[in-house]
């Protein structure tokens, strides 16, 4: 388990779940990718693995001539401890997402609104490699619990969060 300090006294934990789902990356991806949801969406793709993530659990922004080990040292830090609940075998783990700029800081106002490091743990992460679709969903609990009432309660939310996605108008394609 991951332990966050949050205030005085109050810690999070980081709780992973993963597994293959049936349904098929592009479907998936057509969802996530033209749904009305004001959640924030990163979908990748090459020739040899689809990515979708949805929402944000985590953030991190640095800036200056460190941000590149402070980042380092903050991701390292959320997972250090964090709990598998369950793991498929498929070498799909939880990630973050995000990148840094060229320069330690900016001098032109034109660039002010970006941060010069940006990271992200989604809340959830599609994955797609051969045949197999995989889920991670990522969620934090102020406190340990039983790991099967968190396992349901994690694909409860997720189910619900995932059924309530509408498309706008008609089902539209993500362009290739």
């Amino acid at each position: 388990m991951i332990i966050i300090v949050i205030g005085e006294n109050t810690e999070l934990s980081l709780y992973i779940l993963s597994h293959e789902i049936n349904e098929p990356m592009d479907s998936i991806m057509n969802k996530l990718f033209n749904c009305k949801c004001t959640v924030s969406r990163i979908i990748w793709f090459d020739e040899n693995q689809q990515t979708a993530a949805v929402g944000s659990l985590w953030e991190i922004s640095k800036s200056g001539i460190n941000r590149f080990a402070d980042v380092h040292e903050a991701i390292v830090a959320l997972y250090k401890n964090s709990v598998y609940l369950k793991r498929v075998e498929n070498n799909h783990l939880s990630r973050v997402f995000g990148g840094f700029s060229y320069f330690d800081e900016y001098g032109d106002d034109l660039w002010e609104a970006f941060n010069t490091s940006s990271f992200i743990l989604p809340k959830y992460i599609f994955f797609k490699k051969d045949d197999t679709s995989t889920i991670i969903l990522n969620h934090s609990f102020l406190n340990e619990g039983d790991r099967n009432s968190m396992e349901k309660s994690l694909i409860l939310e997720f189910d619900e969060f995932y059924s309530s996605l509408s498309l706008n108008n008609e089902e539209l394609i993500i362009p290739h």
